[in-house]
């Protein structure tokens, strides 16, 4: 395959975003429908007393003649179930790994068989979390399910022996249409280091608590949190997972996800007869207005598959509440979101969730309050319109040496998130932020504002008008 210049640049890019791309931290949430089953840890080497939610490592077990470290543990990170209508051009996650006694110090990336842009964190890692980014710049998209990476750990001299958790977060998929989903769960792993792997062990799930609002808004999202209370019958001295499946009714979601929804967590390891409290946090949000009931099952598990009696680790829980959609002053918000201070010098108040960092700009009230004015969120260029110096979302650089990216997209544009100022991973409240960036407005499932799926909607979109009439404006003609 010949590779074109421009793309050749893109890729020499990558190392600019060694940083990645992570979703927002807390607990690991379920997917999004069209998101994978799951994002899972697998032992990939011939270790003695391996399985599959467990891998030995010895400290310093083979050194070379400079008395480095050379061998190690190779783990697999897989996916699971990825849908044909939602086929992965983009993954992102996280591996969390115990820091200072190990190091990520070999990474192979297995998924896509094509050209790829990685925004991956260079090796050796040392700092506990290895951040993995990685786009197909082809495009097709994959199905199904696979090994996306493989990653070589060492043990550093002087570490503890024990047992430590191995663990993903932020793991999200982009689909060929840019759309960021993520898996309904995360499987884990554990490392043991100069010990055998461990024992079953028993945990005890002793209480769970449901605290949510009597009343929500209707459309807006409202906390829902899941305090549970945990204790260790018996040796533990691997990861706690706790997982809370939330039986929706079809009108609410829990994180965007409907359903079945799960919210889930892994922890450090209990004591022995030790009781720990365990806090999880989803946000609900319900349309239209009505009375409903949502029903909580929590479980605790060991390592997955690790606890001998788990016939002791779940508890349940049914919650109702209302949800409020009267709008007595008729200004089209409901009165539960207009309650507290008003903003608008009119009386009304018809966002009061994100003032911190965006005014609402209402007719009549008070200077701007936050950092963005909440009209620069809603008020955009026509993407339809590809052609002229200020019209196309998607065409962030005009003219350029020496390539000229006036009304197409092209390398330039990708670069301008890194140079002169580095949007990329910004949002709201940072100096480099800027709304022009942020193609695809707000979070989704990540941490910034401004994140991959904003690099990745510029891969993907396709104008239905003439020159590109449906097909990829990546690298094609100019707009006439």
């Amino acid at each position: 395959m010949r590779i074109s210049a421009p793309l050749l640049a893109l890729l020499a890019l990558a190392t600019l975003f060694a940083a990645g791309n992570t979703a927002a931290p807390g607990p690991a949430t379920a997917g999004h429908a069209g998101g994978a089953d799951s994002f899972s840890i697998e032992d990939a080497g011939p270790t003695p007393g391996s399985t599959a939610e467990c891998s030995a490592i010895a400290v310093n077990s083979i050194l070379d003649a400079d008395e480095d470290f050379i061998d190690g543990i190779t783990i697999d990170v897989d996916v699971n179930g990825i849908p044909v209508s939602t086929a992965m051009i983009t993954y992102v996650y996280t591996l969390n790994y115990p820091s200072p006694e190990i190091d990520v110090i070999g990474y192979t990336h297995v998924a896509f068989p094509g050209l790829v842009f990685p925004f991956t964190d260079p090796v050796p890692d040392s700092d506990g979390t290895f951040h993995v980014s990685v786009t197909d710049l082809s495009s097709s998209g994959l199905s199904g399910s696979g090994t996306l990476d493989r990653i070589l750990l060492k043990a550093n001299l002087g570490a503890t022996p024990g047992w430590y958790p191995l663990t993903l977060s932020g793991a999200a998929h982009i689909d060929t249409g840019g759309n960021a989903l993520v898996p309904d769960a995360l499987l884990n792993s554990s490392v043991a280091i100069d010990v055998p792997c461990p024992f079953p062990t028993d945990v005890k799930m002793i209480s769970q608590t449901v605290t949510m609002p009597a009343v929500i808004a209707v459309g807006f999202n409202r906390a829902m949190t899941i305090d549970t209370v945990i204790h260790s019958n018996g040796p533990f001295d691997v990861p706690l997972f706790i997982d809370a499946t939330l039986t929706l009714p079809p009108e609410c979601t829990a994180d965007g996800q409907s359903g079945a929804a799960v919210v889930s967590g892994s922890f450090p390891a209990p004591g022995v007869s030790v009781s720990t409290p365990i806090q999880l946090t989803t946000q609900i949000n319900c349309s239209p207005g009505g009375s409903y009931q949502i029903t909580i099952d929590g479980c605790a598990d060991a390592t997955p598959g690790g606890d001998v009696n788990q016939s002791n680790n779940c508890d349940s829980d049914t919650v109702s509440f209302d949800v409020d959609d009267s709008d007595t002053d008729g200004d089209g918000w409901t009165d539960e979101t207009e309650s507290g201070t008003p903003l608008c010098g009119d009386g009304t108040n018809n966002d009061d969730f994100d003032d911190a960092v965006i005014d609402d700009g209402c007719p009549g009230g008070p200077p701007q309050a936050g950092s963005f004015s909440e009209a620069q969120f809603n008020i955009g260029t026509n993407p339809l319109d590809a052609c002229g110096t200020a019209d196309w979302p998607g065409d962030l650089v005009i003219g350029g040496a020496p390539l000229d990216s006036t009304d197409k997209i092209s390398i330039l544009d990708i670069t301008s998130f890194l140079v002169p100022t580095r949007h990329y991973r910004s949002s709201p409240g940072d100096a480099e932020f800027n709304p022009r960036w942020d193609l695809k407005p707000g979070r989704d499932v990540f941490a910034d504002w401004i994140n991959i799926s904003d690099l990745v909607i510029l891969l993907v979109v396709a104008p239905p008008a003439p020159p590109y009439n449906g097909t990829r404006a990546w690298e094609g003609p100019t707009c006439q």
